[in-house]
């Protein structure tokens, strides 16, 4: 589905084959359908305590992923979201083929893009950070245990 070298890649949306979600595609694989903060329900806690039973449930945040050493931990531990994906809230920021840029007031992007969106939180952030709706950027020049990746299917 790429086309490109070193840092310079392009997609080709025609094209059959593996490739990141786009931000929205993540998000609407997250959601599987719910209209919540997470895909089973709302958040109790936003922080790293008290342990937010919802959360808890399907993902993993600095609420249970073992203080005082955080880390990842194997996919499928927790129950999966209404479509049958694990994971989506939390453990590690999911990488999305879209730029994330500042936006202005009408929501036009300005200036250069600020890195790669991730979705999802990480092992190690609040609550808060693994909401559905939660963006982040990083550089995609960058690699460490916070980040992975799902892949999506273009085509037939």
């Amino acid at each position: 589905s790429y086309v490109g070298s070193g840092t310079s890649w392009t997609w080709n949306p025609l094209a059959d084959g593996y490739r990141l979600p786009l931000e929205a595609e993540w998000e609407y694989a997250c959601r599987a359908g719910s209209e919540t903060e997470l895909a089973n329900g709302e958040l109790t806690s936003l922080d790293c305590e008290p342990l937010d039973p919802t959360l808890d449930a399907i993902g993993w945040s600095c609420q249970n992923s073992g203080f005082p050493v955080y880390r990842a931990h194997e996919v499928g531990q927790k129950l999966p979201n209404a479509w049958g994906l694990h994971d989506m809230h939390g453990n590690v920021w999911e990488w999305c083929w879209d730029s994330y840029y500042e936006t202005d007031s009408d929501g036009f992007p300005t200036g250069e893009s600020l890195g790669q969106v991730n979705r999802g939180g990480a092992f190690d952030n609040f609550a808060r950070f693994c909401r559905a709706a939660n963006r982040h950027y990083t550089d995609p020049r960058r690699a460490d245990d916070h980040r992975g990746f799902r892949i999506t299917r273009s085509g037939e």
